[in-house]
């Protein structure tokens, strides 16, 4: 039996129950707090023998600096995933050499509660969206949205906001660059929606935006297609409306495998991979999660009101420059973020700060 490593996601975890009930187990997952996750993957992989045959790994936002750092193995052609969407399995490849067996995708879905706020039409930018939030703004009682501003979320969250104002994230020297003049913008833009968030809207992440949208606590909220099951649960009568962002961004999680394995052990590993990894598993993905990856799984969207836009945002959404240093990039501005966000900075010289540290 191999043994596999993933935090514990809803895909994750629908996939954890799915291998526990299989007679006889072929595979085990254990699954690590969010919070906790980075640092164990890194534990893992730079063990001579890792204790685990495939760790669960996000696309372009850590395959880069894995596969660089020779922290991965590449794929045989033989052992990639057919039939998958494929703009996730551009996600999975690194330099032309695919790294990932995608499991599920994490991208912006609007969700809005029809009894409290009308739901847009078309994909919306951020300033659209504001106006949906500003029209729904009924406080104490309803608030008009809900924002993900934690600082594990704050950077994806605003990342739209930078796009509707024209912003765009390029690659220089290795390392995220950004437009300044526009992510100050972008930044008050996302200071100006918090008007209409909940006053605790700074630890809000995924579990808490979940709970307001399904409470009524707020009118609509941005949230990643890998939720979206969880959110949708329960709304029996329509009331939950889905659409894609206009300027969404999308990541892909997929299962790797460690550098330091055996041959032997990589050859185990594919095998019971090849057997977990079905069209049936796809579905449970889509079942428990909201975001699955085969083309095939999406013809379901009838019984699951969320598909089609999550669908939408797949055509649409455009991912970050696949750097080795993104990870470096990210936490740089994170910070940033964080820091003009809650007032401890000013956004104009949080942002500054930011791209002096991005340019080294």
């Amino acid at each position: 039996m191999i043994r596999l490593l993933g935090p514990a996601d809803p895909a994750l975890a629908a996939l954890a129950r799915h291998l526990a009930a299989q007679a006889p187990p072929t595979a085990e997952l254990e699954l690590a707090p969010w919070d906790d996750y980075r640092t164990r993957l890194d534990a893992v992989l730079s063990a001579s023998e890792p204790c685990f045959e495939a760790v669960a790994v996000p696309g372009h936002v850590w395959l880069p600096e894995l596969a660089e750092a020779g922290l991965l193995h590449p794929l045989e052609a033989t052992a990639v995933r057919q039939g998958v969407v494929p703009s996730l399995a551009v996600d999975c490849r690194y330099r032309d050499r695919d790294y990932l067996l995608p499991l599920f995708t994490d991208g912006h879905i609007l969700v809005v509660r029809r009894d409290l706020a009308t739901a847009p039409a078309a994909p919306p930018d951020m300033r659209q969206v504001l106006a949906l939030a500003r029209a729904a703004h009924r406080p104490p009682d309803v608030f008009g949205i809900a924002l993900k501003a934690r600082p594990s979320e704050i950077f994806l969250d605003w990342l739209p906001y930078y796009r509707t104002l024209g912003g765009t994230i390029a690659e220089r020297g290795g390392r995220l660059a950004i437009d300044a003049r526009v992510a100050v913008a972008a930044l008050w833009l996302y200071r100006e929606m918090a008007a209409y968030a909940p006053p605790d809207v700074t630890d809000y992440g995924n579990e808490e935006v979940t709970d307001a949208v399904r409470q009524g606590k707020v009118a609509m909220a941005t949230i990643w297609g890998g939720q979206a099951a969880t959110v949708f649960s329960g709304d029996r009568g329509g009331t939950l409306a889905a659409t894609a962002l206009r300027h969404a961004w999308n990541g892909t999680w997929g299962l790797a495998l460690p550098g330091g394995l055996t041959a032997d052990r990589r050859r185990a590993g594919l095998a019971a991979l090849a057997s977990v990894l079905t069209e049936a598993v796809d579905r449970l993905v889509l079942d428990e999660a909201g975001s699955p990856v085969l083309e095939a799984t999406y013809h379901r969207a009838a019984a699951h009101p969320w598909l089609a836009a999550q669908r939408a945002m797949l055509a649409r959404a455009r991912p970050l420059p696949a750097v080795p240093a993104l990870g470096a990039s990210l936490a740089v501005m994170t910070e940033a973020l964080t820091a003009g966000f809650r007032g401890d900075m000013t956004p104009e010289r949080a942002m500054a700060e930011a791209s002096r540290r991005l340019r080294g």
